[in-house]
Formats: C-alpha cells, sequence, structure tokens
C-alpha cells in the first residue's frame, strides 16, 4: 500500500464518492463494484477514476457490472479512462472528457509572487465576478464555476476591472476544488498562476486539499507553470462515457419528466449531482442542490 499521505488522502476522496466499499488495489489494476448512487458518475453511468496506477469502476447495476468487468479485463489501468480504448471494448455512444486532476501538499507549495499585481479578495456573489464571465464566455465561465465557490475569491485588476479570479468549491473529504477564470484579452501574462497561487495557499492553510482539474495536455506538453512546479505527479484522470443501446446492456439513464427540464439541457445529464469536473447538470430530481459528483471515465450503457 501506498504510504505517500497525497495519494493516500485523493484516493480517499475518489472511494468516498464511490458510495460503497471500494479500494485502489495497492498494486494496481481495475476494481468494479456495483454503487447506483455512485458520485463518481451521473446516475446509470459507469464511473471511473484512475490514480497512482490503479483504477476504481462504479456500475449501476449487477448485470452492467458483469459487462464491464468482462471489457475491461483486457486493459491496462491507462486504457480504462481513455475514450478511444473504451470504444473498442464497449459500445460508446458518448464521452464526456477525459480531464485530469491534481494534488498538492503543504510541503510541495510553492506560492507564486504576485510582482506588480496587487490580490484582492471578493464574495462570489460580487457583480464584478458576473462581468468576467460575461467577458469570457459561456463555457469557459462553466468550466470555472465561479458562481459556486465556497471561499473568498482572490482577484486581480487593471484599469479598475477585474480580469482574472480564482477561488475553490468545498467538496466532500475536506477537499478544495479549484476553479480559475481570466479575461481572454488578460491571458497568457501569469495572472491565474497569481490568484489559483493565491486560492492554494487559502486552501492549504484551512487544512484542505487542493484539486485542479484541466485537460490532460498533449504528450510531450507540460502543465503551466505554476501547476508543474507544485502539483503531484499522481494524479486522478476521468472521463465520463456513455454506451450505446445493446441487447445484452442496460444502463441507460432514466428519463426526466419534462418538468425538470431546462432549455438546452440534456435530459439524460439531468438528476445527477456532477463536482464541477463536467458541469453537465446542478440540480437533482428533488430540486434541491446537492454536494456535486464527479463524472469519472465512464460509459452508461443501454438496454
Amino acid at each position: 500500500m501506498s504510504r505517500d499521505p497525497l495519494l493516500v488522502r485523493a484516493r480517499g476522496l475518489w472511494e468516498g464518492l464511490a458510495r460503497v466499499p471500494v479500494s485502489f488495489a495497492p498494486t494496481g489494476g481495475v476494481s468494479v463494484v456495483v454503487s447506483p448512487e455512485s458520485g463518481m458518475c451521473p446516475v446509470g453511468w459507469v464511473g471511473v477514476v484512475a490514480l497512482g496506477g490503479s483504477a476504481i469502476v462504479t456500475v449501476p447495476s449487477a448485470r452492467a457490472a458483469v459487462i464491464v468487468r468482462d471489457a475491461v479485463a483486457g486493459l491496462s489501468v491507462e486504457d480504462v479512462v481513455d475514450g478511444v480504448a473504451m470504444r473498442k471494448v464497449l459500445p460508446v455512444a458518448r464521452v464526456l472528457g477525459p480531464a485530469a486532476l491534481t494534488y498538492v501538499s503543504p510541503e510541495a507549495f510553492r506560492p507564486v509572487e504576485a510582482g506588480a499585481s496587487t490580490v484582492e479578495r471578493l464574495p462570489a456573489s460580487h457583480p464584478e465576478l458576473r462581468l468576467l464571465e460575461r467577458a469570457a464566455g459561456r463555457e469557459d465561465a462553466g468550466e470555472a464555476a465561479l458562481d459556486e465557490i465556497t471561499s473568498p475569491v482572490f482577484v486581480v485588476r487593471e484599469h479598475g476591472q477585474v480580469v482574472a479570479a480564482a477561488g475553490y468549491r468545498a467538496w466532500p473529504s475536506r477537499t478544495a476544488h479549484i476553479g480559475v477564470l481570466t479575461a481572454p484579452g488578460a491571458r497568457g501574462r501569469g495572472l491565474a498562476r497569481v490568484t489559483g497561487s493565491a486560492t492554494v495557499a487559502h486552501a492549504l492553510a484551512a487544512g484542505l486539499l487542493p484539486q485542479w482539474r484541466a485537460r490532460p495536455p498533449p504528450p510531450g506538453v507540460l502543465p503551466p507553470y505554476w501547476v508543474s512546479r507544485n502539483w503531484a505527479p499522481n494524479s486522478a484522470l476521468i472521463s465520463p462515457v456513455e454506451v450505446a443501446r445493446k441487447r445484452s446492456t442496460a444502463v441507460l439513464a432514466p428519463p426526466v419528466p419534462a418538468s425538470h427540464r431546462r432549455p438546452g439541457d440534456d435530459p439524460r445529464l439531468r438528476g445527477c449531482v456532477v463536482p464541477a469536473l463536467f458541469r453537465r447538470c446542478r440540480v437533482g430530481h428533488s430540486g434541491r442542490s446537492a454536494p456535486r459528483r464527479v463524472v469519472q471515465s465512464g460509459t452508461p450503457a443501454a438496454a
């Protein structure tokens, strides 16, 4: 079993989100468990997280478990979170991701100097953050999810306007999920590093586990400097996958009542609670906001 405290803590987060007893295998491999209420994926989907050379997979039913175990038996841990590889063994209809999650410990963290920039704090509800979101565009603003941040928001201004902001959302297991947003005209100058570093320092001071989400970089390309010099190489890889209808499978997400749909919603993703990695749904069928679940490398199959 790994004695790396950072890896142990990160694995504990995902083992808890599985919502059933499961552990990352200490010597590698893929563990598949039945968890209809998994916090790793939308309802009816298969969720996968690979972390530290091992992976855990949640499926919604015993029938699905048989299918998925057979499908992934010949795959490496890396292939299980690879949408291309999964398409070769399962009838995949859709893939969300992949995404990489990385973590940092207090001992490894090296703050980024603000230089000439002044970092301020704002509440997540501040109207200037909504202006930044509109300037950044819907997709980037949705990725950063500044409106869901539970920490102070650390911002940098230029000419009196907020051009970069970062903060974190409280996740289970005392985890801080980092969100960063920079105005298009202010990118490429290191402002995200400055606000992101201030956010990480705040999370660590509170005893939280900082978690950073990003798209996996292409082979040979390093992640941003402030990430690559601070964050653990044992990152989690996630990539939700939806499997097309097949005679032998029954993992299709249930339909959603029309009363719960909004314009632009994908009805097959409503009713799930996704922890901001893949922000495709916000509220469950009950109409209550809930802690967001993670969509890992998954594949909902269909009947």
